[in-house]
């Protein structure tokens, strides 16, 4: 099961946040004015993707999708720059999505440029990116374009909503949902990931608990031990080891606990008149490379206090 998937929207109406590319479209879509050049930037999982599908549903488009990270050759695009020009047999109208754009060589974005300033009549190029600095400012030029925002805590609450009303599954105690807002980032995309995994969990009642969510997804912020923060603050590595090896025993996901630690050192640092200290910043430098990693592990965690503390 693609839960991210299952869940993505196919129409404006469906879209959860981001009200200010919602209004632009459908004003667009009203008025026939729709631009043949779209980028989208914003983070990943934040709807990029959703919005260039929704656009070619509206279109009604034969689509070409192209992802530029992982095929952003001159070849690949001299093959679209050729497409852009043959009679579709199943449309009037065709849509191109380069996905992760700025990854095309600086010839391969010559090659889309020089199609961009001959536009073909019905044909619409949709550009997403997560780092729009790095595309050509001439390109960039000629994209209406549009950043995407990370979804609040109540788009977020809305998503899980939606999935719990699909899938008919409840949990024991709402707050344990706090630590999927914290994990999210507010990425829709991937609380729907971590959503799938507590669906898989879930008890015949179809019932997630707090210890099958703590062991999935590990605590919130709200359940964290005070105590282990602290020790980062205070640079205590007793203390922080002597922490770390009681809940090593308890089973726990590590994430909820490193991102627990993180976000109350961002707000105790964040406040009016603190002064991290350049060991300060480098240990929450090492905590936000950490969290960004594919797997957070109690060892990875001690590796950080054993550096910094």
């Amino acid at each position: 099961m693609n839960l991210a998937e299952a869940m993505r929207p196919t129409t404006l109406d469906e879209v959860i946040g981001n009200e200010h590319i919602v209004s632009a479209l459908r004003k667009q879509f009203s008025n026939n004015s729709l631009s043949q050049t779209i980028m989208f930037t914003g983070e990943a999982g934040q709807g990029k993707t959703t919005f260039a599908k929704i656009i070619a549903n509206y279109l009604e488009a034969e689509v070409s999708e192209i992802d530029c990270g992982s095929d952003g050759s001159i070849e690949t695009i001299r093959e679209l720059v050729e497409s852009v020009h043959l009679s579709s047999l199943f449309s009037r109208k065709k849509v191109f999505i380069l996905d992760e754009v700025h990854a095309l060589s600086k010839p391969g974005q010559s090659a889309l440029l020089k199609t961009l300033e001959e536009p073909q009549k019905n044909v619409h190029f949709i550009l997403l990116t997560t780092d729009p600095q790095k595309i050509l400012k001439t390109i960039r030029t000629r994209c209406v374009e549009y950043q995407t925002s990370p979804a609040t805590t109540e788009q977020i609450g809305e998503a899980v909503k939606r999935a719990e009303n699909k899938y008919s599954i409840s949990f024991e105690n709402r707050k344990d949902l706090w630590s999927l807002v914290e994990q999210s980032g507010g990425s829709l995309r991937q609380v729907y990931a971590f959503m799938e995994k507590l669906i898989a969990v879930a008890n015949e009642e179809n019932i997630v608990t707090s210890e099958m969510f703590e062991r999935t997804l590990g605590a919130s912020m709200e359940k964290v031990d005070e105590n282990l923060p602290k020790a980062f603050l205070n640079h205590d590595l007793k203390n922080a080891m002597s922490i770390l090896s009681n809940l090593r025993k308890t089973g726990l996901n590590p994430t909820g606990t490193l991102i627990g630690v993180y976000n109350y050192l961002k707000v105790v640092y964040l406040k009016d008149g603190s002064s991290p200290t350049r060991e300060d910043k480098l240990m929450m430098s090492s905590l936000a490379q950490e969290i960004s990693s594919k797997e957070i592990t109690w060892d990875s965690i001690e590796a950080i206090a054993w550096k910094h503390l």
